[in-house]
């Protein structure tokens, strides 16, 4: 018999609008409204802007890399400018002067993994120039890119970068120093 007054009273809460909520405090009336456990705060993701600057080692010689990133939620939006380059010093056959400069936007996806390091994918388009063997060369290319910030290092930046181009496709290894809001 004592199950049936608090049966009666569980259902009129639901059906009152209003009614459950108000016999809560505020910070459980938001925890309903987003979902997440009462006596829990609700957070929101910030955006994030960061720029990096950094060291690259790849198909077509050392370079620099410089980049900047907004992040918005899990939605990452970037720029990428390279300078690659390799330079014939003689004794290698078939060696062959090249230098490489990227410029290209990016969309990608970026996430926190479980043990607090952060990462993402993009791709893009690019527009690529350079000389090899003093003949100039301009396309457009699809820049992609895999990055990681470690949770333990948040300003270093490990990144394997590629652009798929006509003339001078290329991969790169690109450890740079991130600033800014970083995730």
């Amino acid at each position: 018999m004592k199950r049936i007054p608090l049966l009666v009273l569980g259902l009129l809460a639901a059906l009152v609008p209003g009614a459950a909520a108000a016999q809560r405090g505020p910070d459980d009336r938001a925890a309903v409204e987003v979902g997440v456990r009462p006596g829990e705060r609700a957070v929101q993701d910030p955006t994030r802007v960061w720029g990096g600057v950094g060291l690259s080692l790849g198909t077509v010689g050392l370079g620099a890399a410089f980049d900047l990133a907004v992040l918005r939620g899990e939605h990452l939006y970037s720029g990428r400018f390279t300078v690659q380059g390799t330079v014939d010093m003689g004794g290698v056959n078939n060696a062959k002067s090249v230098l490489v400069t990227e410029a290209g936007v990016m969309y990608g996806r970026g996430t926190r993994f479980r043990n607090g390091n952060w990462g993402s994918v993009s791709a893009g388009i690019a527009l690529v120039v350079g000389d090899r063997d003093d003949e100039s060369f301009e396309t457009v290319g699809i820049p992609l890119q895999a990055q990681l910030i470690s949770a333990r290092l948040p300003h270093l930046g490990a990144t394997l970068a590629a652009n798929l181009n006509a003339e001078v496709p290329s991969a790169s290894f690109i450890l740079s120093l991130q600033l800014g809001r970083v995730p």
